[in-house]
Formats: C-alpha cells, structure tokens, sequence
C-alpha cells in the first residue's frame, strides 16, 4: 500500500466530511492524442502518447503497465498507470489551513510535546476565529502529512472521458445544484452543474476544459479516517 496527497478545495473537502464526496476526477497527464487509425475514435486503446524511447503509453486495452522509460520499447504499447494511485493505496487530503499563530516550526511536536491547534477553513465559522490566536491561513499544498484530518482509501480507478460522466456520478462527485444556475444547453442539469464547476478549475488550461472532453482518471474512495 503507497499513500500520496491529494488536494481539495474547501466545498469538496465539506462534501467528503458529510459523506456525499465518494468520486472525484483528476485530469490525465500528458493530455493524450489519437494515435490510432480511422474508425478507432471511441477505442481507448488508440488514445494515448508516444515515449522518448518510442513506446505507446494508451489509455486502455490488454498491455502490462507503463513503468518508465526503462520499461519501455520501441512500437511496444503499454497501459497508462493513474498517478494518484492503484485500489487499496491510500490518499490524505491537503486543505486550506492554519495554526496556532506564535507556531512556526514545521514539526508536528510542540516543546511540551504537544502538536500546535489545527483550523480548517472549510469548518464553519471560520471567518469569526481570532487571528491573535490563528495564524494566517495556509495553502493547501503547504499542509504537511501530520496535519491532514482526512484519509481516503482507493476502491478503484479507470480512465475514461470527462463528458461520459453520468448523473448519479455527479452527485457521487459531491455536487449540489439549482436548476436557475445551469445553462440548459450543457444538458442535463447535474452535468451541467459539474461542467461549470469543473471549468471554474481547469478551463484556462489548454484541451482540459469541459467542451474540449479530455480522458481523465475517474477515482472513487472511502474514508477510512473520522
């Protein structure tokens, strides 16, 4: 079992916490390319990208996983392997955060033995604590392992596009919608609610956006840590 972190924002890290978060999706990297011949579009096998040394790194189909450069040969295809992690690794979650505002040693032990108070932004109340006691609040991707609340453990993984996602899927995605937010012509209305939510993080990255449909790594979780 490996753990990584994963990063989530304050309304997400909500919906894990109340138990509606049991999906996310995460953007494929390198964006891949049809590399396959005419007729093959929706063959997953034929999305992919080409290595230095000349393998195909593709999205789907009967290969042994990628493993690096050193694994690789020339005209070989090779299944693409999720970064985030494989079913039974484990994730700890990266929020918005602060600490007690005279700590500022990176250690999760205080002189008395202690480890320092711990906020998170996306608790209730947030905007009335004191900052003569709280600290500035921290990014994310500056938490350290020790002061992560949350652990998600991999019930599985699989590579599809990001317009396949289906309404059930949306709700497992934590959303909440209203039906006056969302642009009919999007489709229904649950997808339109996670195309607008999925664009207000990845649209100003070139081929990621909601209507450019990239493939993406479709992750659901359980929370194995209260």
């Amino acid at each position: 079992m490996k753990e990584r972190p994963i990063l989530f924002s304050g309304p997400l890290v909500r919906a894990i916490l109340e138990g509606r978060k049991t999906v996310t999706r995460r953007l494929v990297k390198p964006l891949p390319q049809y590399i396959g011949g005419a007729g093959g579009e929706d063959d997953a096998s034929n999305w992919g990208w080409e290595t230095e040394c000349g393998a195909f790194v593709v999205m789907g189909g009967d290969f042994k996983p990628y493993q690096g450069d050193d694994y690789s040969h020339v005209s070989t295809s090779y299944l693409a392997n999720c970064p985030h992690g494989a079913p039974g690794d484990r994730l700890w979650v990266r929020e918005t955060f602060a600490l007690d505002e005279h700590f500022d040693e990176w250690s999760p032990r205080g002189t008395a033995g202690l480890g320092p108070n711990v906020w998170y932004r996306s608790d209730p109340g947030h905007s009335e604590l004191s900052t003569d006691d709280r600290g500035k609040w921290r990014p994310s991707i500056h938490m350290p392992r020790w002061a992560s609340r949350i652990d998600l453990e991999i019930v599985s993984v699989r590579a599809e596009r990001l317009q396949n996602i289906t309404d059930e899927d949306v709700t497992r995605e934590g959303i909440v919608w209203d039906e006056g937010e969302c642009p009919p012509y999007l489709g229904t209305i649950a997808r339109a609610r996670f195309a607008h939510l999925w664009d207000s993080i990845n649209a100003k990255r070139p081929g990621a956006s909601w209507a450019d449909n990239p493939w993406v790594w479709r992750i659901e979780f359980r929370r194995v840590r209260p």
